[in-house]
């Protein structure tokens, strides 16, 4: 006596065509969720960028608001460098190694030159910086700032002017 057996499950084809299916699937969900994580990742840096940015404007305007303008008080004027005198002590910024450096330190008015100097970063991956004093006369009345900032391929341009306070 022969004994029948009864197929029952998934042949060969329909096992192959229910993979290619699924897996064209799960690479389009892939290729979603790659989308997603990159454009996160280009706002994140871009928001980094404009903080970083902002975190710049806020620290050195509030040093140029308060900065004489008396032109004999600033020491140091050119585009990558300025630094002033207030009473015994200096206040200034350097772009220098693609960073905005804060200087600070003392004075000494006898030997007219600056001791305990310390430098403080406050921007990093700067592309470009420049300091235009704007006189008016002999007095600086305010000056435009321009920077650069580059972090992976996000870059953004920045220009402020600031007016001194005692102009």
């Amino acid at each position: 006596m022969k004994v029948k057996m009864k197929r029952s499950g998934f042949s060969l084809i329909e096992f192959l065509v229910y993979l290619t299916v699924s897996s064209t699937i799960c690479l389009l969900l892939c290729n979603w969720v790659v989308g997603a994580l990159h454009t996160n990742a280009l706002i994140s840096q871009k928001n980094s960028v404009q903080l970083s940015i902002l975190t710049a404007l806020d620290c050195y305007a509030r040093d140029i608001m308060c900065a004489p303008s008396i032109d004999s008080a600033w020491l140091k004027t050119d585009p990558n460098y300025i630094l002033w005198r207030q009473s015994d002590r200096v206040i200034g910024y350097q772009f220098d190694k693609q960073q905005i450096m804060r200087v600070a330190g003392r004075y000494n008015v006898v030997t007219h030159s600056v001791y305990k100097k310390t430098r403080s970063r406050i921007a990093a991956q700067v592309t470009d910086c420049q300091f235009n004093l704007k006189k008016e006369g002999n007095v600086i009345a305010g000056i435009e700032v321009n920077f650069s900032l580059q972090k992976g391929s996000v870059s953004n341009a920045c220009k402020q002017y600031i007016a001194l306070r005692n102009h």
